[in-house]
């Protein structure tokens, strides 16, 4: 059996760690604990348009998306919208089911999809990218299971902003886990040439 690698096993413990919190004070609260100061560097960076997270920031959130899809979303969430700040992200990231957070979350996917006059931040999207593929080089050889959650936000966001590579994020995050929705969405989307309205009205013009 191949032993994990140093970067694996760290991830692992967070996960352990984030679950074991969990158990003890309710997930909301150890989740909002267990997710500001990830979230807090993650938005600075894109707020600064460059990476600035450390490597325990994105080993945490790594090992955080692998428990709660929630916090998966929150990243996604402060990268389509622009004004997201850092209360709504934490919000996100630790209750996703509250109503106002559930609407936000839904009024800004609608809106960058439905909207032909609107636009993503690229460089902003480009920051959330370079901090996805060091989530996955810090993995260093060892392609598992806590790939696949960075892999796939980053096929969605490649996909929704026409960015190269979507495919082939999307086919790798399915490789080391199959159950990977998103993935699987950014898949289907690409099989049927779906593709948001703001991008369908440039390529028109």
């Amino acid at each position: 059996m191949t032993q994990p690698t140093t970067a694996t096993t760290t991830i692992q413990a967070a996960a352990r760690q984030l679950t074991s919190m969990r158990r003890e004070q309710g997930v909301k609260k150890a989740d909002r604990a267990y997710c500001a100061t990830p979230c807090a560097q993650w938005l600075d960076s894109l707020n600064e348009g460059r990476d600035q997270t450390s490597l325990e920031t994105r080993q945490r959130l790594t090992a955080g998306m692998s428990i709660s899809l929630a916090i998966r979303d929150a990243l996604i969430l402060s990268t389509v919208d622009a004004g997201c700040h850092f209360g709504a992200m934490l919000a996100s990231a630790a209750d996703g089911h509250a109503p106002s957070t559930a609407r936000r979350m839904y009024r800004t996917l609608r809106t960058a999809f439905d909207d032909p006059l609107w636009a993503p931040d690229q460089r902003r999207v480009d920051t959330a990218l370079d901090i996805l593929d060091a989530m996955r080089r810090d993995l260093a050889s060892e392609e598992n299971e806590y790939a696949a959650q960075p892999l796939a936000v980053s096929a969605y966001l490649r996909w929704w902003t026409e960015k190269p590579g979507a495919l082939e994020k999307a086919m790798r995050a399915l490789a080391v886990q199959p159950d990977t929705t998103l993935a699987a969405i950014v898949l289907t989307a690409l099989s049927h040439d779906i593709k948001p309205a703001y991008l369908a009205n440039r390529n028109n013009q």
